[in-house]
């Protein structure tokens, strides 16, 4: 069984990281799986992963067709709305469509969520991260038979091997782990320690990534005074010893499909501060961290956990309790390969 994995992005992120697990996972399996996206930073990923690859210059409707008849798959397994109707479109081949985000555009009626929508009646099976996409799509019952709720691949045996990995000297109140970009909203970020400033002085961000929003989030924390409380350490393979050396998660994003990082955070004894968006309420709870509305709450949040000890201990040891719960990779990856089978057999 061949299978390739089609991602419109060209960047290493959430999404690209489980296209790559569920990529070794088949390798394993003695599967030939290649990884296809358009060409940028995700090439050095996929040589150190030692992953077969074909990357676009720009992905399209053509580019798809030949990559296709190129490698001749058995299954198209796409990563994201763009990359899923491109596909439908293109070939004849099965198309498994799985959405790692629940953008924005799909509570509205418009061109993409149309196109979407034209698009599913030709795929085998849709994969959701959260029940969040389909509580908010406009056109959730057309695609509701097809679709199944499997959330993201978490170990958490190898997220806590990975926190041991390097010594981070440095201890830090709160930390970001994210894309720089309005999804994830680095700005409000921003804005919400400069309001905890006002309480703790000597407060202490650690942000850890990369992207469109960088030169503006620089721009905003020169302009609230935060240079010397804030500390940028760009993209890191591992983050996770930072994770390990500061209090907080904090995650602001304006939308989110599944929240992964939230999940890696708590496995890491670190409570959660996040907006109530997307999945991250089947992340987060009351005993873990907080789900907040708005800065307010955010700010309010974060002052608990710093000011409150008891608090903090408590959220702590509750965080990897929450996390063992949701350690699934094998039960993940073994009933996606039964969804290949029944693609693959027609059954």
């Amino acid at each position: 069984m061949r299978i390739i994995h089609i991602l419109s992005s060209n960047k290493f992120s959430g999404a690209e990281r489980v296209a790559i697990q569920i990529i070794q996972y088949l390798e394993k399996k003695g599967m030939d799986v290649w990884y296809i996206s358009v060409q940028g930073k995700i090439e050095e990923q996929l040589k150190k992963e030692k992953i077969n690859y074909y990357l676009f210059e720009k992905m399209n409707l053509a580019g798809i067709k030949n990559v296709v008849k190129k490698l001749k798959p058995d299954i198209i397994h796409a990563h994201d709305y763009r990359a899923s109707i491109l596909c439908a479109f293109s070939t004849n081949l099965p198309v498994l469509s799985h959405l790692h985000n629940n953008s924005p555009w799909i509570k509205k009626y418009g061109l993409y969520s149309w196109m979407y929508a034209l698009s599913s009646t030709r795929y085998k099976k849709i994969l959701l991260v959260s029940d969040a996409i389909l509580k908010e799509y406009v056109f959730a019952k057309q695609i509701m038979k097809k679709s199944k709720v499997i959330r993201n691949p978490i170990q958490i045996g190898e997220i806590l091997e990975k926190g041991k990995e390097s010594v981070v000297e440095e201890e830090y109140d709160i930390i970001f782990v994210g894309r720089l970009t309005p999804q994830k909203n680095p700005i409000l970020l921003l804005e919400v320690v400069y309001e905890v400033k006002k309480y703790d002085p000597g407060i202490r961000l650690c942000i850890v990534g990369t992207g469109e929003l960088l030169e503006k989030s620089k721009e905003t924390c020169k302009k609230l005074g935060l240079e010397k409380n804030v500390v940028w350490k760009g993209f890191l393979e591992n983050p996770f010893p930072y994770m390990v050396r500061s209090k907080i998660f904090l995650l602001p994003s304006s939308w989110e499909g599944f929240g992964l990082a939230a999940v890696e955070a708590l496995v890491l004894g670190k409570p959660v501060v996040c907006r109530n968006v997307g999945g991250l309420n089947s992340i987060v709870n009351e005993k873990c961290g907080f789900l907040c509305e708005g800065k307010e709450e955010l700010v309010e949040a974060c002052k608990k956990l710093l000011e409150d000890g008891d608090l903090y201990k408590r959220m702590a040891a509750k965080a990897l309790l929450r996390a063992e719960e949701m350690d699934n990779y094998e039960n993940y990856m073994e009933g996606l390969w039964k969804i290949y089978q029944e693609i693959y057999t027609g059954h």
